[in-house]
């Protein structure tokens, strides 16, 4: 059994705890594995604390996603790294709960306190209006996405009879949207999806919320209605749309009221993409109005860096204590961003400052260990912006009302 005190070398990773002396093998096949040879290079490369910290939690959501699914897809992850994986999975875990100050058995909890969206309180209100919809773990195991050499697959849930296993197919949206009644505000090719804590994709036909209850009790099939019945309510790391054709993803859009993802939750799906082989070059990027924010490698080298500017916006924060100054910097940054995708759309003042407002209260939970900035993102009025004293209006005479004795007849 292996068990890992130090970070192991990339030599020592590669050529003798993951290796797998089997001549049909090839590490090349297992892109997830590549992933993961990729980060431990990058850890090993890393002198700052702050950087080796996201890293490591990187790792985790790269050695978790693989050993949740080598057993089904033993043709390119081979059960025989199992023990290598699993060891440095548990290592990635140990190191997060010395930089979170807490309990390994606590390391879940804290990263859905400073990396998961929680429902916005329009979701709430929504959820709570129409009860009924929310799916089981057993439930969304069939609308799961499977990717292999960089290929998105889904379960063929619509062709499966009683007592056959699920067959593996190449995931559409496109198609996935035609099953869907409730998907008509979406662009063409594009349908639902919701990432959960542990990096999984789901993504199904959505329906009504009056239907999803009615489906369940009258057909016992499970469909969700919006992107909070995924996961019952609880935190994800992303949501929002995504265009798959084929078995190939071309899009990713971050159009979720209910859980209204920032840039930084849009960077979870694109790395997780990135590890499971997905070419980030043909991925097209979004943001909630459907404003081309360039493809997925554009977008990472724009944001490059995420756990630096983390740490730069902490320490400016600490020397300064000037949030809005950071706020105005970063809408310096979003019109950048959005001059070189030339986006056609104009954004009004209030949404850039909603925008960047969100993003450095994100920065500043995570680089500060305050998970009440987050509380200050989502409620976003912490701090309003200041606004030009608008000039005294002065208040219209009194209207006067004539005697009746003027108008009396004499």
């Amino acid at each position: 059994m292996i068990r890992y005190s130090r970070m192991p070398n990339l030599n020592q990773w590669k050529r003798k705890d993951s290796y797998v002396r089997d001549i049909r093998v090839r590490r090349n096949r297992d892109r997830n594995l590549l992933g993961i040879d990729a980060i431990v290079t990058a850890i090993n490369n890393s002198k700052k604390n702050g950087m080796r910290n996201y890293l490591m939690i990187e790792l985790y959501f790269a050695t978790n996603y693989w050993l949740r699914n080598f057993k089904q897809q033993r043709t390119s992850m081979h059960p025989g790294r199992e023990d290598a994986v699993r060891a440095l999975c548990r290592y990635s875990i140990e190191q997060m709960a010395k930089g979170f100050k807490c309990g390994v058995q606590a390391v879940p909890t804290q990263l859905e306190r400073y990396y998961g969206r929680t429902m916005s309180t329009h979701g709430q209100k929504m959820d709570d209006e129409n009860p009924g919809h929310y799916m089981t773990r057993a439930e969304i195991e069939q609308y799961k996405l499977i990717f292999d050499k960089g290929m998105a697959y889904c379960f063929d849930w619509e062709n499966k009879q009683f007592g056959q296993d699920f067959v593996l197919v190449p995931a559409d949206t496109f198609w996935i949207r035609k099953q869907a009644s409730e998907q008509k505000t979406l662009a063409d090719g594009f349908s639902r999806f919701a990432m959960s804590m542990s990096r999984d994709i789901y993504l199904a036909p959505h329906v009504s919320y009056r239907a999803a209850p009615l489906l369940r009790e009258k057909r016992g099939i499970a469909a969700p209605a919006v992107h909070s019945s995924y996961l019952a309510g609880k935190p994800v790391l992303c949501a929002g749309s995504i265009e798959i054709s084929d078995g190939v993803v071309k899009g990713v859009k971050t159009d979720s009221g209910h859980y209204q993802p920032t840039y930084d939750s849009l960077m979870n799906v694109i790395r997780h993409l990135g590890i499971v082989g997905v070419n980030l070059g043909k991925v097209e990027i979004l943001d909630y109005f459907g404003v081309p924010l360039g493809t997925a490698n554009e977008f990472l080298a724009s944001n490059t860096n995420w756990r630096k500017r983390i740490d730069e916006t902490g320490n400016r924060y600490r020397q300064s204590k000037d949030v809005e100054q950071l706020v105005e910097d970063r809408i310096a940054h979003l019109k950048s961003i959005l001059q070189n995708s030339g986006a056609r759309k104009v954004y009004k003042d209030e949404e850039l400052w909603s925008n960047a407002y969100r993003s450095v209260c994100e920065d500043l939970a995570i680089a500060l260990n305050d998970p009440s900035w987050r509380t200050h993102a989502e409620k976003n009025k912490a701090m309003p912006r200041r606004k030009a004293p608008e000039p005294p209006r002065r208040k219209p005479p009194r209207p006067t009302t004539p005697h009746p004795s003027r108008f009396a007849r004499v």
